[in-house]
């Protein structure tokens, strides 16, 4: 796969806020990844607190790549869903961890609630590889 990260200079600085405002890939297969919640292997929600649930919902997405032979290099787009946008600094911070060099385009909603009334967050996901 190949992926070129866009921030175009006429477009306002979206580094700071964790995101790249566009992705063009190349590849020969494209993962769509269902929404990742703090659910741990077990099927119990790992904890209230968001930067918990934040970390699960990625670990789990990271298995979902890797079972179609692919890892977090190769998302090219993230949408969170908060039940708190005032969590998304937090949630931010977690995501850093994931992807330290090539940000994926990203887009952040406030949602009233998630399936579960415990859920704070919903990650889903584009790849390419």
């Amino acid at each position: 796969m190949v992926k070129k990260v866009l921030n175009p200079r006429k477009v306002w600085d979206s580094k700071p806020y964790v995101f790249s405002q566009g992705v063009a890939c190349s590849g020969k297969k494209i993962i769509f990844i269902a929404g990742q919640v703090g659910i741990a292997p077990s099927g119990k929600i790992v904890s209230e607190n968001v930067e918990a649930q934040t970390k699960q919902a990625f670990e789990n997405m990271k298995q979902v790549l890797k079972d179609a032979g692919a890892s977090m290099k190769n998302v090219a787009k993230l949408t969170v869903y908060l039940t708190d946008i005032n969590d998304l600094p937090r949630y931010s911070e977690v995501m850093r961890t994931y992807f330290k060099r090539s940000l994926p385009a990203q887009t952040a909603v406030e949602v009233s609630r998630l399936a579960l009334p415990e859920l704070k967050i919903e990650i889903d996901a584009i790849a390419v590889v």
